[in-house]
């Protein structure tokens, strides 16, 4: 997908939209990225079409994203026994519709498109978001800022709020800053990955250099010309495959942003499609035919993640001898 004509930072964005998504949470993450103070460029990544007026609706989301916001009223303007906030709304900044439909069985695809994308059209990083998170405004500009001043860093990872329902209930990838827990304190390691499945990839910002170098050393498979650095076989831990992957074979480092970057928003779900990167709480109660998994099974795959990432192919018989 060429995107010369359309290109203007160095940094390419990928927005999963679901086929579930809410529009209130859309104009969230929109507005968030079109309003960065390093600004981005936005892909849409979709699989198949969206009915005409759906599509319309969020068309009209992507060039008018508007939040609303509860602000204080000065006390000189408030009525007596008024209201102390009002409602305010604000309009970001258009972003142009530019959208790719493909086949979407898992995360991984979604992650490897937007690789795949920025590669073609020479981007120097990447990230990909989901369309019911919230990036902040200053989140890129801060990612990008250490990766100057960390030139052999591969992965600037945000601290991410994970939520539930609008509660916070725990941040992600803080792990790293635990006295003990790394060689380097805001670093993972090898070792520390092997014993924690511990880092989300989402809104992290990926330097394309390391992986294009582990292409040439054929550490990432390449099928018809198209490199696939997340193995799209794997189910559930294909981006804690990839990481440990990363580490293992490229002169890279990954590293945590001290800096809260990403509201990660997990939703009731019955049904898991695994097209997200948010495993459910409730995975191991879904019935099997709604993407659930058993205590034996999310085990089992965490333990070929680490079996599997001096591989460098999504090898079919390989993984069906995984799963037996």
């Amino acid at each position: 997908m060429n995107l010369n004509k359309q290109k203007q930072t160095n940094t390419l964005v990928g927005v999963y939209l679901n086929r579930n998504l809410k529009i209130e949470l859309l104009h969230k993450c929109l507005y968030g990225l079109s309003m960065q103070e390093k600004p981005v460029d936005v892909i849409f990544l979709h699989e198949g079409k969206f009915a005409d007026d759906e599509w319309e609706v969020i068309k009209g989301v992507m060039q008018k994203p508007v939040i609303s916001v509860f602000v204080e009223i000065p006390e000189d303007q408030r009525e007596e026994g008024g209201e102390d906030k009002k409602l305010e709304y604000f309009e970001g900044k258009p972003l142009p519709v530019i959208d790719e439909a493909i086949e979407i069985n898992s995360f991984a695809n979604i992650f490897n498109k937007t690789f795949q994308i920025a590669q073609e059209n020479k981007y120097d990083f990447f990230s990909v978001v989901e369309c019911e998170d919230e990036v902040a405004l200053k989140w890129y500009s801060t990612a990008h800022k250490y990766a100057e001043e960390n030139p052999d860093t591969g992965v600037f990872l945000p601290l991410i709020r994970n939520t539930v329902g609008e509660t916070f209930t725990s941040y992600v990838n803080e792990f790293c800053w635990a006295e003990g827990m790394t060689e380097a304190a805001g670093y993972y390691d090898l070792m520390s990955l092997t014993r924690f499945n511990c880092i989300h990839p989402l809104g992290a910002l990926f330097r394309l250099s390391p992986l294009e170098e582990m292409i040439e050393g054929e550490t990432i498979e390449v099928k018809d010309g198209l490199a696939y650095p997340m193995k799209e076989g794997f189910k559930l831990t294909h981006y804690y495959e990839f990481f440990l992957r990363l580490i293992y074979n490229a002169n890279t480092k990954i590293m945590n942003v001290p800096r809260v970057g990403y509201q990660l928003r997990h939703t009731t779900t019955d049904v898991y499609t695994h097209q997200s990167s948010k495993i459910p709480s409730n995975l191991q109660n879904l019935k099997k035919e709604n993407g659930g998994m058993t205590p034996a099974e999310v085990q089992h795959w965490t333990q070929a993640a680490i079996d599997d990432y001096i591989w460098e192919d999504d090898d079919p018989e390989r993984i069906e001898l995984i799963e037996q």
